[in-house]
């Protein structure tokens, strides 16, 4: 009987030696993996660090951010100008609102657009430049068909060929 409580309590400290030992690898595998973890946490916020300082240093973009030629106020200057110019040169196709087709709209904004057989075309200008465009008046614009502004700039190209140009030029005259 003697024997068996010898030999359990051998084999209670085998296990729990056993056990100690997965223990302490365990033990030494998460502070390994705390290690790991708390030096790509210092290294994730050297780099927020770095990012956040670097947004601070930038410059505002607003409209006389420039490209070192032109500024944005200078570039959608001359794209209203020849939205315009080129809008008003076929009044029939050409349409102005002060609301989207779902009667919504920027504040102080309205939408000018032009059909053409490719799709339409559209830009939001300044109430300021209402005036501008000489074509008809709709109470919503039409819903917007999903173009990108490479599709208005194909459509209005290949709207507006030579030909097109003169033949409303005719017309107009």
């Amino acid at each position: 009987m003697m024997t068996d409580i010898v030999e359990s309590s051998e084999e209670f400290w085998i296990r729990r030696y056993k056990s100690l030992q997965d223990q302490l690898k365990t033990k030494d595998a998460r502070i390994k993996a705390d290690k790991e973890i708390n030096r790509n946490l210092a290294n994730a916020n050297h780099d927020y660090s770095m990012i956040i300082e670097r947004l601070k240093k930038r410059e505002t973009i607003n409209q006389d951010t420039s490209d070192g030629y032109h500024t944005f106020r200078e570039l959608y200057e001359h794209r209203r100008v020849l939205t315009k110019s080129l809008f008003n040169l076929d009044k029939r196709n050409c349409w102005k609102s002060w609301l989207h087709d779902d009667s919504t709209m920027f504040d102080e904004y309205f939408i000018v657009g032009i059909e053409t057989k490719n799709g339409m075309a559209t830009y939001h200008y300044h109430k300021d430049f209402w005036e501008e465009f000489n074509c008809k008046e709709v109470e919503n614009a039409q819903a917007w068909d999903g173009h990108t502004s490479t599709d208005a700039i194909n459509r209005i190209e290949q709207h507006f060929t030579r030909e097109t140009v003169s033949r409303l030029k005719a017309i107009d005259e």
